[in-house]
């Protein structure tokens, strides 16, 4: 949260959209857990050897402390938006190769980095493409998306690429933080400590980061 708080308007931003109490939440991860998570997800059931559990969107708005309401909203469905209310003047748009960050506006310059580290965790900084601006238009108050439906669908996907590719599993698995809440809130549902699960479920606590 020290970047967060370093650029005081983003935090403003994120409370007001709702989010902000999401990232205060995200207390380190556990990159064997993420993997074997992405693993024993099937469809919206996690099942691990001692522990098993439904994956839902309200589980999801639950965990993160994000309201269950908004549009449903994934990747690929269309929607409409006006660019160059974020970009800078005169910037075409090329949405095959994404929009370069410094196009934008200063203002957005940082919450887009925010999100792209906190929500869709796709790790190109560099460029911003054409879903980021769904995210953007919840952020200024247009138009309001479900992020906890977002998150399912996204740690769905994430879980068929796993699956799908299992000699890419270190750059398919992501949502690190967002998984361990998940099992995090579970465990503490069940009267159970983290340090509990990783034990029983053969985990070496020495490699949480």
């Amino acid at each position: 949260m020290s970047w967060v708080q370093t650029f005081p308007d983003c935090a403003k931003l994120f409370a007001e959209a709702g989010w902000l109490v999401f990232f205060e939440k995200i207390e380190g991860y556990h990159s064997e857990v993420s993997y074997k998570f992405a693993q024993c997800l099937d469809k919206d059931m996690v099942s691990f050897d001692t522990l098993k559990f439904k994956l839902t969107r309200e589980l999801l708005a639950e965990d993160t402390g994000i309201l269950d309401e908004g549009e449903y909203w994934f990747k690929k469905v269309p929607f409409t938006f006006d660019a160059q209310r974020y970009l800078l003047p005169d910037v075409v748009e090329d949405w095959g190769k994404g929009v370069p960050i410094q196009k934008f506006k200063l203002e957005w310059i940082e919450p887009i980095k925010i999100l792209q580290s906190y929500i869709t965790c796709e790790g190109r900084f560099a460029f911003v493409f054409k879903y980021h601006f769904r995210f953007l238009q919840h952020l200024s108050h247009e138009s309001k998306m479900n992020l906890p439906f977002f998150f399912l669908k996204s740690l769905q996907k994430m879980s068929s690429r796993v699956k799908e590719h299992q000699d890419h599993t270190k750059q398919s698995v992501f949502h690190h933080g967002l998984i361990k809440l998940v099992i995090s809130t579970v465990l503490q549902k069940r009267e159970k400590t983290w340090e509990y699960f990783l034990f029983w479920s053969g985990f070496q606590t020495e490699k949480e980061e």
